[in-house]
Formats: structure tokens, sequence, C-alpha cells
């Protein structure tokens, strides 16, 4: 197996008043042609305290379009806090497996549902840890 990449993702808002509207990360990671990885992908977003529900899902986006690519997610909302401020803090854990066949890239596309987010933006960062392995049962 491979060295573990661990990528910070870049900083990105989601802001949008279209109902399945999102905003796409910057790619990141570098998945080799005819390789096979594991992923876990954390992402944390910040809104508003004023905001008490957010529909949303997440997209995980490869460049090969021929690439075998399988995952699920968690998703969770809620209360939370830094050192400076109060916010309600937008979560996603997305783990899988993808097999590539050209040398390619992740993003991950955020899809606010109802479109409520031009009042209330959401700023995301994560970090994701990727494994290139043997093979895929």
């Amino acid at each position: 197996a491979g060295t573990l990449q661990q990528v910070a993702l870049s900083q990105w808002t989601l802001s949008t008043g279209t109902a399945g509207g999102g905003s796409e990360s910057s790619a990141f990671a570098s998945l080799a042609a005819g390789k096979k990885y594991s992923f876990t992908i954390l992402i944390y977003g910040k809104t508003s305290t004023a905001v008490s529900s957010f529909r949303t899902y997440p997209e995980l986006r490869v460049t090969d379009s021929s690439a075998t690519l399988s995952y699920e997610f968690s998703y969770s909302f809620g209360p939370s806090a830094d050192s400076t401020e109060e916010f309600n803090r937008v979560s996603f854990v997305i783990a899988g497996s993808i097999s590539v066949t050209s040398a390619s890239t992740f993003s991950v596309l955020i899809k606010d549902v109802r479109g409520t987010t031009t009042s209330n933006a959401v700023t995301f960062n994560g970090k994701a840890y990727i494994q290139e392995v043997g093979s895929i049962n």
C-alpha cells in the first residue's frame, strides 16, 4: 500500500438563494492512474446561530469520469463554539473507496436543498485522508 495523503481543503463558502444550489470546493488529492484508494474526508462549516435547521448534502466528485467510486456520508448540524465566537456547526464525514483509470483529483459539492444560505452563508473547511490500497472487495 502507498503513503497516506493528508490534504487540507481550501476554505470555500456556500451562499445561494436557489433551492438545490451549491458550492464546490477546489480540487484536492492526487490520485494516480490505475490505482485504488480508500478515503475519509472531514468537512466542517460555520453558520449563524440564527439558523435553526439546514437541509444539505455533499456530492463527492472526481475528474476521472471512468472511475469506480463508492461512498457514504454522515451529517450533523448543531450549536458549537470556538475561543472567539458561538456558531452553528455543519459537519460531514465522507468515507469510501475509488478505483481510478486516469490521474485525477477530488472535489466536494455541498448542496443547499432549500436555497436558504443567501442571508446566512456557510463557510467550509476540511481535511482528507487518502490511502492507496492493493484491492477493493
